[in-house]
């Protein structure tokens, strides 16, 4: 029968639920790529939908889907394999031991998992509409512990798609009963919310309010549980404080998982082992930044290897494979199926191999012993010349980092993880070395320079910064999230990444119809930001004539005109002002309840020479053009005066019945030289009222603020 299927090759069958087969698996070509296969027996089409959703979440606390596709019997799909063990075999465990899981271990593991289910709650795909993905099914089977310390949530592709928007609020209550199985070493019985937070409270070493949280989240009420699981991961970040740090819980399960699982007993870590060996790293996608810092994998002495263990040959029924779970041990890498017929247990084929080389060439080497030479009396040519041996290869260069498991750079390639000891560089050239690490600040490079002839190791040592996520969250949601010195923006609820410890933050909620809100905050391990809670708003726009005028609510500045759609709590009664230093003052009450825009304009008055605030100099330039004014203005008054005359006693020769000639030209002189003189002193006149303007508009430019 045929060992592969839809271009992996099966290695070793794996329990399942009803209706699903397992198996561990490679890809055929390319790398190798191991992962944990997984086919639906029927053709759901809930089943591939719900896999198709869920490839665009990826997080460090939810298994990762690597693949997916649709065979003649139904759909499949491939996820990365953990190597470590279920929370439930740790439990187990630790029953049998009559010992309990410590408290900051139970809070690490919970706000792991209430981590990831928030990210699989928040899920969107990539053209913005949500996933709407729950769990459903969580359970201490559920939770898979790796053997470098990190928290891993399982089941995500066995839970099928429902009809209806599933309620994020049945995995806060199924967050709630692991949590006090945790508490317990066993599911809890009583469900009523008094009775299960006495039977938690027993235990002595549990935080403060861990009980009452845990029995909140078990309420079989559903509006009386938390309604949001990104509310939780704060408050779980509070109970864990003044315990053991998270590293330590982390090494906790690190060093529970290597205990009870060591070695390569495991076909998924032998399938790991070699992937890793082969230089490639695992799993194929970056981890984020909440990802447990890593730690080394031992290396056995002699691991068995995995290139000379054959596959399964699967029993193909209309395209699935046949996945009856089967008890495996460390050396089981072999057949179990030849030819639809279980084949009798015998010694694993590489060692077969093993044993007919090694037969090969003690037979040949004897045989050079002991057979007779054709020409004994001559002696062997000595050979002239011999091929110079490789030249061994010395350490050069040791790059660390601490935490450890960072990727190396060295003149922009990557060439593995810390710690790391390379031999290949070439003496006498400088070479630049960095290491990055999700979840930590870039560090600046280092130029480290192999000196020729010498064996002399040099050091690359970086301490990294571990980066802090903020969790953001408003009453209501869906707030503009912004930051200063920043220009990415979201809505809420919202994780701020990459935040530098000790970093003010200074963090602003803007929603139309609520007035807008700012958090500042300085950024530590321990920062949690309650949610926000906006208030309603009606929306003002305040114009004046002239504008730049300042408006105050209730004596409080808020802005200059035009000031537009300005947010006031609705409801709200206030006392608006309006004004300038150079014009009289507009007030007026009002109450924010329009539901509409409400339009104010004000026109403000100018006020007098007298009651502006001037400078001394602008007060002796005001009394000089003032005076100026006055006699420009006396003397254009006298020469209108003197002109109306000479107009006059024209019109009285005009209608003189005998006209003497010479009279009549002078007194029609006379009222063109008035006519000249009244032109003058009004150009005057006019010269200096426009110079008292201009000296009020620097007085004015002097009291307003620029607009």
């Amino acid at each position: 029968m045929p060992s592969t299927f839809e271009g992996f090759t099966l290695i070793e069958r794996a329990s399942a639920p009803l209706g699903y087969q397992r198996s561990w698996a490679r890809r055929e070509h390319g790398d190798l790529l191991p992962v944990r296969l997984t086919a639906s027996t029927t053709p759901a089409p809930a089943h591939f939908e719900r896999w198709t959703a869920l490839q665009f979440v990826e997080h460090a606390n939810l298994l990762r889907i690597l693949d997916l596709g649709a065979a003649p019997s139904g759909p499949w799909v491939a996820e990365e394999i953990v190597d470590g063990l279920t929370l439930r075999a740790l439990l187990d465990q630790l029953r049998a031991q009559n010992a309990s899981l410590p408290a900051s271990v139970i809070i690490e593991i919970a706000h792991k998992v209430a981590t990831g289910l928030s990210h699989l709650h928040q899920a969107k795909a990539p053209t913005g509409t949500a996933l709407n993905l729950t769990h459903e099914a969580l359970s201490p089977e559920q939770v898979l512990l790796e053997r470098q310390g990190r928290v891993v949530l399982d089941g995500l592709a066995l839970t099928a798609a429902s009809p209806e928007i599933p309620d994020p609020r049945g995995d806060v209550w199924g967050l709630g009963r692991l949590m006090a199985e945790m508490v317990l070493g066993h599911a809890p019985i009583d469900s009523d919310p008094n009775a299960l937070a006495l039977v938690l409270s027993k235990r002595s070493d549990l935080p403060n309010g861990l009980p009452e949280l845990i029995a909140e989240l078990c309420h079989p009420d559903l509006e009386q549980r938390p309604q949001r699981m990104e509310l939780l991961v704060p408050r779980l970040a509070r109970l864990g404080e003044g315990l053991q740090p998270a590293s330590q819980s982390q090494a906790y399960i690190a060093h529970s998982v290597q205990t009870l699982k060591p070695g390569l007993e495991s076909v998924q870590a032998k399938l790991l082992y070699a992937f890793r060996a082969a230089g490639h790293s695992y799993p194929p996608v970056e981890e984020e930044a909440s990802a447990a810092p890593a730690l080394q994998l031992p290396v056995p002495t002699s691991p068995a290897p995995l290139s000379a263990a054959p596959a399964i040959a699967p029993q193909i029924k209309e395209g699935a494979f046949d996945v009856a779970p089967k008890p495996m041990g460390a050396a089981d890498l072999k057949p179990t199926w030849q030819g639809g017929v279980q084949a009798e247990p015998g010694p694993p084929l590489w060692l077969m191999i093993g044993g007919a080389v090694l037969c090969l060439v003690g037979a040949v080497s004897l045989a050079r012993m002991i057979m007779p030479s054709d020409a004994p009396d001559e002696p062997r040519p000595r050979a002239t010349t011999r091929a110079a041996p490789p030249a061994q290869k010395f350490r050069q260069l040791d790059v660390t980092s601490v935490p450890a498991g960072a990727d190396v750079y060295v003149d922009g390639k990557k060439r593995g993880r810390t710690p790391l000891e390379i031999a290949d560089l070439k003496p006498g050239s400088p070479v630049t070395v960095f290491v990055k690490l999700r979840g930590y600040k870039d560090v600046d490079p280092l130029t480290v320079q192999i000196l020729p002839n010498t064996r002399e190791v040099k050091t690359a040592h970086f301490v990294l910064q571990r980066l802090l996520t903020l969790s953001v969250s408003s009453e209501p949601p869906g707030a503009t999230v912004q930051i200063s010195g920043r220009k990415a923006t979201g809505t809420t609820p919202y994780e701020i990444t990459r935040v530098e410890a000790d970093e003010a933050l200074e963090i602003t909620f803007t929603k139309p119809g609520f007035l807008p809100r700012t958090v500042k905050t300085t950024a530590t391990a321990q920062t949690q930001i309650p949610p926000v809670k906006l208030v309603p708003a009606r929306l003002f726009s305040f114009r004046s004539e002239p504008d730049n005028a300042e408006v105050q609510i209730d004596g409080e500045s808020v802005g200059r005109t035009p000031l537009i759609d300005w947010a006031i709590e609705a409801g709200r009664s206030f006392e608006l002002t309006i004004s300038r230093p150079d014009t009289s003052t507009y007030r007026r009450k009002l109450t924010a309840k329009n539901k509409s825009t409400q339009q104010i304009k004000a026109t403000l008055k100018p006020l007098p020479w007298s009651k502006l605030d001037l400078m001394p100099s602008e007060r002796d330039d005001y009394a000089r053009i003032r005076d100026t004014l006055k006699q420009s203005s006396r003397d254009l008054r006298q020469a209108k005066a003197k002109l109306s005359a000479a107009k006059r006693k024209l019109a009285s020769f005009e209608r003189q019945a005998n006209i003497n000639v010479d009279e009549l030209e002078q007194a029609q002189e006379k009222v063109d030289a008035a006519e000249t003189v009244v032109l003058d002193r009004s150009t005057e006149h006019n010269t200096n009222r426009d110079a008292l303007n201009e000296l009020r508009q620097i007085v004015v430019r002097r009291l307003l603020p620029a607009n």
